[in-house]
């Protein structure tokens, strides 16, 4: 008898299984400034909205959906592009200086951004891994389905009546209060 592998039916056997490789459109989901070694790096976290796009394009349900994925941008020489693709594909034409400056651009660069990741995979402890290979912007179709989520909102569309996805909260404003940044993890 021979079987055939069938990777939606793995994918929810299995929901922390290997993603398939391909290009993922995901919303930014956290970003943590955190101390390395040599240098200090932001921890990404991306939550899979669609893909991958090759067969599971935006309007088609993906079971990979509200998956994880996790990437670390940095200044270090061999991670510089990969932070320019990151600040380019959320629409920010350049990083700031230092990550030191991330701390008041987080909420507003970042969370809540969609964006279109490639996954390639890496064998790590002898495990292989789904890593993020390239940031890209997302297309507008990507967009009109997956809008921006700023934080302190929900997935929960706008009623019309001037409040914003946060319930009660008017339009143009935000559930959480700027003034009191202690929440920020860095």
């Amino acid at each position: 008898m021979s079987r055939t592998f069938n990777p939606e039916a793995e994918a929810q056997k299995d929901p922390f299984g290997l993603l398939p490789l391909g290009t993922y459109a995901c919303r930014i989901a956290d970003l943590e400034k955190k101390k390395g070694a040599k240098d200090d790096y932001l921890n990404t976290e991306l939550s899979v909205l669609a893909g991958p796009m090759a067969t599971h394009p935006v309007g088609v349900k993906s079971p990979y959906a509200a998956r994880k994925l996790w990437d670390i941008l940095s200044y270090s020489p061999n991670a510089m592009a990969k932070l320019g693709q990151a600040f380019i594909a959320v629409g920010h034409p350049q990083p700031p200086r230092d990550l030191d400056d991330m701390r008041e651009m987080r909420d507003e660069v970042f969370l809540g951004r969609v964006v279109m990741v490639e996954v390639k995979h890496e064998t790590y402890n002898n495990e292989e891994q789904a890593k993020v290979r390239r940031w890209k912007a997302a297309p507008a179709d990507v967009l009109k389905q997956y809008p921006h989520q700023p934080p302190g909102t929900s997935h929960i569309p706008g009623n019309g009546n001037g409040e914003s996805a946060a319930v009660g909260v008017p339009s143009g404003t935000s559930a959480a209060s700027f003034d009191d940044d202690s929440d920020i993890p860095f």
